[in-house]
């Protein structure tokens, strides 16, 4: 009987043993992608450049809106959407392929923006975001939410109000 008891202690630890190891080898790789960067403007943009612009909180700043003074008003050229997502996130991975196309046929009408909110917390306190996909619309008046749906007709409006202009 004793000798059936140590090989399950003998067992026991190596499963033990392993599970530590697992654990560290899993922790390891979070830290490392954690690290990773994505990729991020490095130079200025072209505004309209019909592509979809990584960029960080301090770009953000720059480019949209200083959301530790004034949240609410837009800084940029023209008008621009800024999808805030994560990784993880299965809608926003469905909405990306979307929204790239959208800047594609938007050059020059309109400015994407997107912003990782796992490597850029604290822009979700600044602008109380508790779900995501976050589509942020900022024009001439201010900064607002709309749901993804409702971005081509706010593309179609913006537009024909640009072609009456040009009449």
């Amino acid at each position: 009987m004793d000798q059936k008891y140590k090989w399950i202690v003998v067992i026991i630890c190596i499963l033990i043993v392993r599970g530590v190891v697992y654990l560290l080898k899993s922790e390891k790789d979070t830290k490392a992608s954690q690290n990773e960067s994505i990729t991020i403007i490095e130079e200025e943009t072209t505004w309209g450049n019909g592509k979809v612009d990584s960029i960080s909180e301090d770009q953000f700043i720059k480019l949209v809106a200083d959301f530790n003074t004034d949240k609410e008003v837009y800084i940029g050229e023209g008008p621009a959407f800024v999808d805030i997502y994560t990784t993880w996130c299965g809608p926003c991975n469905q909405l990306a392929p979307i929204i790239e196309a959208l800047a594609e046929g938007c050059a020059g009408t309109f400015q994407f923006y997107k912003l990782d909110l796992d490597q850029n917390p604290n822009l979700a306190a600044a602008y109380n975001i508790h779900s995501i996909p976050y589509i942020l619309y900022c024009d001439s008046s201010k900064i607002r939410r709309v749901l993804p749906d409702k971005m081509m007709s706010i593309i179609e409006k913006v537009q024909s109000e640009r072609d009456n202009r040009q009449r």
